[in-house]
């Protein structure tokens, strides 16, 4: 298993034992498996599922989805899904259902993914919103310098967004 070895797995389990708290143990398990060479494994798209409890899951329109799907279809998936095990070789999306949910309707056969340790639906949920309120959006300031600096380089800056 991929997480066999790994101090973040028995970090999870004693803290929470001690005080019931998992988001510190997630966070804990994150950072150590983090550490360990269990990440980049490519895996078929049809052994990834969308975590049930995830609000993409529920409120992500097609819609809000064009400018990453212009993205992939120009770039590609530029940076790799989380998932953890959820058994018989299937993994459960922590983190990029957006990206899966395109990658999917395109037609690609497999995801390049960081594998964590199995984790319960409120240890998935506490890191999914760590996770999206370290996410830091750019300014507008930022913008308007990346759209001119690709003006001077002559690229064509995408439209902005809505």
């Amino acid at each position: 298993m991929v997480g066999d070895g790994c101090r973040g797995a028995e970090a999870r389990s004693s803290a929470r034992s001690v005080d019931n708290r998992p988001r510190r143990t997630v966070l804990i398990c994150y950072r150590d498996c983090m550490k360990h060479p269990h990440t980049g494994k490519r895996i078929p798209i049809s052994r990834i599922a969308p975590d049930p409890d995830s609000v993409h899951s529920k409120y992500s329109l097609a819609a809000d989805d064009s400018d990453l799907r212009a993205s992939i279809q120009e770039f590609g998936i530029m940076s790799g899904l989380l998932v953890c095990p959820s058994g018989k070789g299937r993994y459960l999306i922590i983190d990029g259902e957006r990206r899966y949910r395109i990658a999917r309707d395109i037609g690609l056969r497999a995801l390049e993914c960081t594998i964590l340790p199995a984790m319960d639906a409120a240890e998935r949920e506490r890191l999914r919103v760590e996770l999206y309120m370290t996410h830091k959006p750019l300014t507008q300031k930022e913008r308007s310098r990346q759209r001119r600096r690709l003006l001077e380089l002559g690229v064509t800056p995408p439209a902005p967004s809505r």
